[in-house]
């Protein structure tokens, strides 16, 4: 081989080593990777949305949420390098520590892979707080999204009722149900509004005296989880008991109790008691009404 031709063959050399492309050992940017995120939670999740975030995976990652009523489905995904997990935060009332009622973790890589868990309440919330613990060498090297789901339709906002009044995002379930039993001519209508959640036996929520003898039906709508009972007792002993199913939207059925005597005698006569049982967490808000059909 010529003394040329081998320089043009080490400059050939030279020129295609230099042609290679690199590959850079800086991280990609979190945003983008967070971007990465959402589309694969979005690519692989159903149901419908209740809320959802995207952003990079940082230490201090923190954001209120609006809780809901009914079982909700939390689906995470983590695109870049590391691993992180994602707590589910409330508390029952606002002087109360918020603490964990579920978490899901999540392996980040650059084809993020779903994974998701469900969480309810056992109690009123009005919200749930979402943060990421200690996300190791995930922090500024990967971006996340998260994407919670109701499976059982429309969701309601699981604010708390004050002094019986229903939320405007539950006004169609109460106000509708008395505003219809008033135009059917009957006497002694009167219900209540509840809300109540986890594994609880019937207790006594509503003592009602003053009640006009007569033929009674229940009208009794659930929206929400898990099934709810009703009781009236009355003089002390169980007259009427019944179970239904809880949904979303509202469930709705009507029911007979049957004739009250002495109802309208002085003192407490009648009390209404609920229970709860579901085999996961979740809240159920119970509307009622009794009316006498004469």
């Amino acid at each position: 081989m010529s003394a040329a031709v081998a320089a043009l063959v080490a400059i050939g050399v030279v020129v295609g080593l230099t042609g290679l492309p690199r590959t850079s050992t800086l991280p990609a940017d979190p945003a983008t990777l967070a971007e990465t995120a959402r589309r694969a939670l979005h690519e692989s999740t159903g149901g419908t949305a209740l809320f959802e975030a995207a952003a990079p995976v940082t230490a201090d990652y923190s954001a209120a949420q609006t809780a809901y009523y009914g079982a909700i489905t939390l689906h995470l995904a983590c695109a870049g390098t590391g691993k992180i997990t994602l707590l589910v935060e409330a508390r029952e009332h606002d002087a109360a520590p918020y603490r964990e009622i579920a978490r899901v973790d999540a392996n980040c890589s650059a084809d993020p892979k779903p994974t998701s868990t469900t969480f309810g309440f056992d109690w009123e919330s009005d919200q749930v707080v979402l943060r990421l613990a200690d996300p190791g060498r995930a922090a500024g090297q990967a971006g996340f999204a998260y994407r919670a789901t109701s499976d059982t339709g429309k969701p309601y906002p699981a604010r708390p009722l004050y002094s019986g009044v229903p939320n405007p995002d539950s006004s169609l379930i109460s106000p509708e149900i008395l505003k219809s039993l008033m135009h059917r001519g009957g006497q002694g209508v009167f219900g209540n509004h509840k809300t109540i959640g986890g594994n609880v036996k019937p207790t006594s929520i509503l003592s009602r005296g003053g009640m006009p003898d007569g033929e009674y039906r229940l009208l009794l709508v659930c929206l929400g989880s898990g099934t709810v009972t009703f009781e009236l007792h009355h003089k002390e002993k169980l007259l009427f008991r019944t179970e239904m199913r809880c949904g979303s939207p509202a469930v709705r059925q009507e029911f007979p109790i049957g004739r009250i005597a002495d109802a309208n005698a002085q003192g407490k006569l009648s009390d209404v008691h609920l229970g709860h049982r579901s085999d996961s967490p979740g809240l159920a808000l119970v509307s009622w009404a009794m009316f006498d059909v004469a």
